[in-house]
């Protein structure tokens, strides 16, 4: 029985050895590694430290950018006299916004209020040519072609290159839904991207009054932290200009400030079957 113990000491004495060994290698090794890049076990400990803390902040960072409240104002359908209106409003209120535009109401009367909303701060994106949807909806080509000559019309008179677009009546309508993934993967392969809305003042739809945008604006902003609002400014909403004021005050006493579609984050884009 005595001689059984005496084994069992011995070999638990062994295994001490050994694991002490293998400890000095280790730190042997690690004291090395820091002492060849010149740090001290010490400094190496408080490197990891900082990098633990960067990667929180980097973490926490992200986590206040999708809390914060961001209106993205978006205008369809101009230019026309009303973007000078709305430019004029944007300017007073010191808020940006963004204009998907259609290229043949580009005319010389609008390209230097254009040319001043872009050096103001606001964004240019691409909506259409012509706005037509037998025209640009009857195949993939056709609403490739209506969406270069909308970019040309845009580069070549403004002097902007736009990569953001809004499919008109939206990427979900049906008839964008036949030529759908061709026409996003070509566009995304360019680099283009699109936007939907998740607001909408209806303000083009049947005839609007003022009590009733403010109402389909109210109804959903307080829904999102990042509410992207649907407005028009073609020559027939005139009332999305002297609502304007009203809305983007609104929405600063609520505690949003404002930023062009060109600096979000994560696009907003309606699910895709």
């Amino acid at each position: 029985m005595s001689r059984k113990i005496v084994v069992a000491v011995f070999f638990l004495f062994a295994l001490f050895i050994c694991y002490r060994v293998e400890q000095n290698v280790y730190e042997t090794k690690t004291y090395s590694f820091y002492k060849n890049i010149g740090l001290s076990d010490k400094e190496s400990a408080q490197t990891n430290s900082q990098q633990v803390l960067e990667n929180e902040a980097i973490n926490e960072n992200l986590v206040l950018n999708e809390k914060k409240k961001v209106a993205y104002l978006s205008f369809d359908d101009g230019p026309s006299e009303i973007t000078r209106e709305i430019l004029k409003v944007l300017e007073e209120k010191n808020v940006n916004a963004t204009f998907f535009l259609i290229g043949n109401q580009i005319t010389d009367d609008t390209i230097s209020i254009l040319k001043q909303s872009v050096k103001d701060g606001n964004c240019i994106g691409i909506h259409t040519y012509c706005h037509e949807c037998d025209q640009i909806y009857c195949s993939a080509d056709a609403y490739l072609n209506d969406f270069q000559k909308a970019y040309d019309a845009i580069k070549t008179n403004i002097g902007v290159e736009p990569k953001i677009f809004r499919f008109p009546w939206g990427s979900a309508n049906r008839f964008l839904s036949n030529i759908e993934e061709e026409v996003i993967t070509k566009l995304e392969a360019e680099g283009f991207t699109y936007y939907d809305w998740n607001v909408s003042a209806e303000d083009s739809v049947g005839r609007p009054t003022s009590y009733s945008i403010m109402k389909n604006i109210r109804k959903d902003y307080k829904k999102y932290n990042k509410p992207v609002i649907l407005m028009h400014d073609s020559s027939t909403c005139k009332l999305s200009a002297q609502m304007l004021p009203a809305i983007i005050d609104e929405l600063k006493q609520a505690g949003y400030t404002f930023d062009t579609l060109d600096h979000m984050t994560t696009p907003f884009q309606w699910p895709r079957d």
